[in-house]
């Protein structure tokens, strides 16, 4: 079995708290069929469950060009801001990626 390629370092879950309120987050990479295996597309699928909204989802890219992340399928409820979050959290998850295969 040590030639099964582990890809569960592409998503992560993480909770978001704000005024009072709790709701969870999960985070995956979007895959695309490369001819080494899968490989990341860039782009990131999010579920959500809204503490008043109920269950959502989206994607999630970083636009290179502004800078920052963004989304074009998020419900309107979603702020800015919590994109924004979704984003630095991604950020992170990489950032501990990477020191960990130094």
């Amino acid at each position: 079995m040590s030639n099964v390629i582990d890809y569960t370092s592409e998503g992560f879950m993480v909770p978001y708290e704000r005024d009072d309120s709790r709701c969870y987050v999960s985070i995956n990479a979007q895959m695309y069929c490369d001819e080494d295996g899968l490989a990341p597309t860039g782009s990131y699928f999010v579920y959500c469950l809204h503490p008043h909204k109920g269950s959502c989802y989206f994607t999630v890219e970083h636009d290179h060009d502004l800078s920052k992340w963004i989304t074009t399928d998020a419900p309107s409820f979603i702020e800015h801001r919590f994109i924004a979050w979704i984003g630095e959290k991604i950020d992170e998850r990489k950032m501990v990626s990477i020191s960990e295969t130094v």
